[in-house]
């Protein structure tokens, strides 16, 4: 009775057993069934776009491009428009090598420009999608130093820079006059200004189409030769010179230095300044007024 109970046990146990590893069998081919192969390549349809893609303006007028570079790139192109980010015409186009950045670029200054970029594959896949930026360049000024008193007149000046740098019009002001730069003018970098005022202060700007390229700020000098002037020469009296003038005249100062005189007694409208403001005189005098004067003005004259 014992043996017969122990032979059914073992029967059950090795039914349970047969089973449980049936059960096992069934689960590990169902996991092997759900599981992914490993993926050793990606076959893309194209490259990647290029990521970090940044801008900086380098000696007012030089943009500066870079950006990471990836393995399947074989290279890259940039464009360029002078626009913010619409690109409808693309005015430079830059084959760029890996090896090649940073990039620079020299536009014109105080403009808007837009780059993008894209990578072309080293494995024939498509092209990468375009990435784009915009940035403004600083205002340059390509003018050279004006000489005084070589370069200024009374009605006029002379504008130099680098010969053969383009520009194509100045804008003066007071007056906010347009002026046509010729295309001789900008092959020997220098242009005659004239029409201008005696003795004001003149901004000229330089533009090649929008785009400034240079800035002039001057002051013309005194016409002693005008109606209302009165000129005093070295070894001459000031005071004679004021006594003997009209009322509302300029009295012009030479370039010297004028002996005391005393107290100069004004009794009109005056003004009383330096033929050339870079060069002042020096008189020994003073000043007292005889009468009411409603405008008396002293202009680079040191009393």
């Amino acid at each position: 009775m014992i043996m017969a109970i122990n032979m059914r046990t073992m029967r059950y146990k090795n039914l349970y057993a047969i089973f449980v590893a049936f059960m096992l069998l069934l689960v590990g081919n169902s996991c092997e069934d759900k599981i992914d192969p490993v993926i050793e390549e990606l076959n893309l349809a194209r490259v990647f776009t290029p990521a970090g893609f940044e801008a900086k303006i380098v000696n007012m007028t030089t943009i500066e491009l870079k950006w990471d570079v990836r393995d399947e790139a074989d290279h890259y192109v940039v464009e360029f428009s002078e626009d913010s980010l619409e690109f409808s015409t693309i005015i430079r186009t830059v084959t760029v090598d890996p090896s090649q950045l940073p990039i620079q670029e020299t536009f014109f200054g105080d403009t808007r420009y837009s780059a993008r970029v894209k990578a072309v594959s080293a494995t024939g896949s498509g092209d990468s999608k375009w990435d784009a930026l915009t940035i403004r360049t600083a205002p340059e000024n390509i003018l050279l130093p004006i000489v005084i008193p070589d370069d200024i007149g009374v009605f006029g000046a002379t504008l130099k820079w680098p010969a053969g740098e383009l520009a194509t019009r100045f804008v003066i002001n007071p007056g906010n006059i347009q002026r046509t730069i010729t295309t001789g003018e900008v092959a020997s970098g220098e242009a005659v200004i004239t029409g201008l005022n005696p003795y004001t202060n003149y901004t000229i700007l330089m533009y090649a189409g929008n785009s400034q390229r240079g800035n002039a700020e001057f002051k013309t000098l005194v016409d002693p030769n005008c109606a209302t002037c009165v000129k005093v020469s070295a070894g001459q009296d000031v005071s004679d010179a004021i006594a003997a003038a009209a009322a509302g005249s300029t009295i012009v100062i030479a370039p010297g230095t004028y002996p005391d005189e005393g107290t100069i007694v004004v009794n009109k409208d005056l003004t009383v300044q330096a033929e050339f403001y870079y060069t002042q005189p020096t008189v020994y005098a003073g000043f007292s007024c005889a009468t009411t004067v409603s405008s008396f003005a002293v202009k680079d004259v040191v009393f």
